[in-house]
This record gives C-alpha cells, sequence and structure tokens, in this order.
C-alpha cells in the first residue's frame, strides 16, 4: 500500500462524557438516524419525548461503563487503530465515530489535508445491517463531495465469514472457557423484524456467523445457542431472547454458563452493563487485543491485493 492510502475504521460513537447533556445530544443524533429508526413518527416521539427521560439513567450507565471498564470506545478504537498503523507500512490508520466524535466528518476532512487520496473504510461491525454499516456508507457518500472530489473511498462492509475473523474469535472463545462451562451462549445485537422483512441481510448473516463459530468452539454443538439482546423500544424484534433462554436453561439445572458476543467487537453498555448483570461468565470482546489486530491485518490485506 502506498503513503496516499488510509484505513478508517467506523464505530457506532459514545456520548463525550457520562453526563445528561452530553448523553442526550449523542442520543439525539444517533436516533434521529432514519436508517437506525425508519418511522419519522417514532423519531419525532423519540426525540420530544423519550430522549430527555431516558438521558439521566443512560448516563449513570455509561458512568458504570467508564469507571468499570477504564477505557470508552474512543480510547479503545485508537489503540485499535495505532496497532494497525504499525503493521502497515507507509498507511495511515485512524478511528471515527458515526455520532459524537471524532466524527466521519471531521477525520475525513483531517485526511483529506493530509493528501491522503485513497481510503479504505472499516465498520467494526462483522455483520452488514442498513442500520450500522449501512448507514455508514450513506453518511459518508453525502459528506465526500463536499470535502474532495479526487478522494477515492471503498468500504469492507462485512467480515462475519472471514477465515480470519472466524479462526480469531474462535481462539479468543476457546482461550477464556473454563473446563467446566456447560452451555455458551452466542449473543447479537437484536434487530426489529419488520427490519429484516424488508431485506436487511443482518440476520442471516448473524445466524451463518455462528454455524461456522459452532465448527470449532470446543463444546459440542447443543451445548451452544444462538441468541439476541439489546430491544429497544415497542414492535416485534428478531429472538430468542438471551434472557428468556438463560432462564429456561437455568430451570433445567443448568449452572456454568458463559456468553460470547459474536456480533460486537468492541464491549459496550450493550455487552458489560446490560448482560453484566445476569449469571453469566462474560466472555469479553476482541476489542484492541494483539490477535484481534493481527487478523483484522490480515482481511485489510487481503481486501487491498
Amino acid at each position: 500500500m502506498q503513503a496516499s492510502t488510509a484505513i478508517l475504521l467506523v464505530q457506532t460513537g459514545t456520548p463525550r462524557e457520562a453526563c445528561p447533556a452530553a448523553v442526550r445530544e449523542y442520543l439525539t443524533e444517533f436516533l434521529n438516524d432514519p436508517f437506525v429508526i425508519h418511522s419519522r413518527g417514532a423519531r419525532w416521539i423519540i426525540k420530544h419525548l423519550l430522549i430527555s427521560c431516558y438521558a439521566k439513567k443512560t448516563a449513570e450507565k455509561y458512568a458504570r461503563f467508564f469507571n468499570g471498564h477504564g477505557r470508552t470506545l474512543t480510547d479503545t478504537s485508537n489503540a485499535l487503530a495505532s496497532k494497525l498503523e504499525q503493521m502497515l507500512n507507509n498507511t495511515r490508520v485512524v478511528s471515527a465515530m458515526r455520532y459524537g466524535e471524532p466524527s466521519l466528518e471531521r477525520v475525513l476532512n483531517k485526511l483529506v489535508h493530509e493528501n491522503i487520496s485513497q481510503i479504505l473504510i472499516i465498520p467494526l461491525f462483522p455483520q452488514f445491517s442498513r442500520t450500522t454499516t449501512g448507514s455508514i456508507i450513506n453518511h459518508v457518500s453525502h459528506i465526500l463531495p463536499l470535502l474532495s472530489k479526487k478522494l477515492s473511498v471503498s468500504f469492507i462492509e462485512h467480515f462475519y465469514h472471514d477465515p480470519h475473523f472466524i479462526d480469531c474469535l474462535t481462539a479468543h472463545i476457546n482461550s477464556h472457557l473454563d473446563k467446566d462451562t456447560e452451555h455458551l451462549f452466542l449473543s447479537y445485537h437484536s434487530l426489529p423484524t419488520s427490519y429484516v422483512r424488508k431485506g436487511d441481510p443482518y440476520v442471516d448473516q448473524c445466524v451463518q456467523t455462528t454455524n461456522l463459530l459452532k465448527q470449532k468452539i470446543n463444546l459440542p454443538a447443543d451445548k451452544i445457542s444462538h441468541v439476541y439482546q439489546s430491544r429497544m423500544g415497542w414492535g416485534q424484534w428478531q429472538g430468542p431472547f438471551l434472557k428468556d433462554e438463560l432462564e429456561q436453561i437455568t430451570r433445567q439445572g443448568v449452572k456454568k454458563v458463559a456468553v460470547a458476543f459474536p456480533g460486537f467487537t468492541f464491549d459496550c453498555l450493550e455487552t458489560l452493563d446490560e448482560v453484566g448483570g445476569m449469571s453469566l461468565q462474560l466472555i469479553p470482546c476482541l476489542n484492541d487485543s494483539d490477535q484481534w489486530a493481527n487478523a483484522l491485518e490480515q482481511i485489510i490485506t487481503s481486501k487491498m491485493i
């Protein structure tokens, strides 16, 4: 790769601090995205009636996350970018957020002024969803013409079945399983079923990820369950749900249960705060581990050949 090439890692985002005002600002931008909330009426209700009600409670969750985890999503993203930049000669690697700071606009503008001519953008979501990667691609397509007409941009839209990702995640999960683990949940962020019916490929890709992992994880396939979490608002959401399935197997006498998150590459509120209140062994996400940096470097290199 040439010196005029940059890699841009993108995550959803995070409030600048764990206070109601910052959380309100972040949630307003996030939940006002039509790629996230399809209904204009629902976005109006959320923006004008619900965000203020939930800002304080959500800020308390972020405070627990920041204090307990010790690092924000921005910290972990920057650490991963730094590792990749050392691996990829003559290539800038930076991180940005779809919502909040550092924003896509700010980071892309900075790269333009550094005379970068080619950018490979990698949304750090293994599975493609219109609500995540789709929103990022759409946003970039709108702001890019305003920044530069010479900048060439490409995307890695998913890596849910990439052998480097699957092997890395398998080894990571296996290294955290105890010898007496009786059951493992593979838990993914849920999605409204209406989005699935409209053609969002996310759920199908999640199922494919689970099937690939089941072939390599050191547990019998019938001891591994595919579940979802993180419902938001009303309507029907994709299941089965982690909480319900956990209650069912504990009633059957299963005690030693672990959970991993193949749809999340970084730990966040959903993996640590939401699930942390359940009686489960939490297997951390890949975060900025050396193993994940190595696997991501291989994914990037294979796409650039």
